[in-house]
Formats: C-alpha cells, structure tokens, sequence
C-alpha cells in the first residue's frame, strides 16, 4: 500500500487508516442543510407544530391520502416497499372513526386477501392499524410525539 494519503491520513500495511487519520471532508451540504434545520425551529413555534399536525390530522380524516400517508410515515413508520399500479385495496377514512366502519374495513379486506389482492402479512399490518384507530385518540398522538 501507499503512504500518500496525507498528513496523518496514511494507511498501514493492511490498507487500514492509522490512528489521527481525520477521514476526510465529509458531506459539504451538512453545514447548509443544519443552518437550514435551525432556521425551521427557529420559526416554528409548538403552537404551530401543533397547528400543522391538528390539519393533517383533518385532512386525512376527511380522507386526504397524501395528508393520511404523511401522517402514518411520522407516526407507524415509511413502509418498506413502493406500491405500484391502482391501490390492491382502500377503505373510507371517516369510516374509522365508529367500530361498525373499522368491521366493514376488514371484512372488505379479508375479502381482498382471499381475492389474492392483499398479501396476508400486508393485511395483519392493516388490521393491527385499523384496530389501533379505534383506541387512539388524536391527543395521545400528539403526547407520543411530545407536542401535547
């Protein structure tokens, strides 16, 4: 191997950097995305967090797909695959809000598993969240996330 990495920054003889090595520039957009960042919490009170957070919330109720897929990214988590093509299966947001429309939103897609539409380990996911609708109020969101 070489010695000319720069001060410090040599390698041994397993190709390994010696210790002191600084290990470079790193990301030179790190510095402006963090200032970024700080001017964003600067701005933004907890009032208006929670004002943001209480719209989304609305709109996705009213069934707002974008503003519902905002919302369950921060909450449950980004899913791990894309989806391609038509939805294999959907619901009525505001149906969730009674235990008669969180019923009928299984039944409806327990028929779309057995139609081949649904994978069954996607449809466990779905029912663990429809049945989480039912005993999650908007305001214990908010207190997971701090804001109440």
């Amino acid at each position: 191997m070489t010695d000319s990495n720069g001060e410090n920054g040599a390698r041994d003889a397993q190709g390994r950097f010696r210790t002191g090595n600084a290990g470079g520039p790193g990301n030179p957009k790190v510095r402006q995305l963090a200032a970024h960042q700080a001017a964003v919490r600067e701005a933004l009170t907890p009032d208006d967090l929670r004002a943001v957070i209480r719209k989304l919330h609305e709109l996705a109720i009213d069934g707002d797909v974008s503003a519902a897929r905002v919302v369950l990214d921060r909450v449950v988590g980004k899913s791990k695959h894309e989806v391609a093509g038509p939805p294999a299966w959907t619901f009525e947001a505001q149906a969730m809000g009674t235990a008669r429309g969180r019923a009928a939103a299984i039944r409806s897609l327990l028929g779309a598993v057995v139609e081949g539409r649904v994978p069954p380990e996607d449809a466990k996911a779905l029912v663990d969240l429809i049945q989480a609708a039912g005993s999650v109020l908007p305001h214990e969101i908010l207190e997971q996330l701090g804001l109440a």
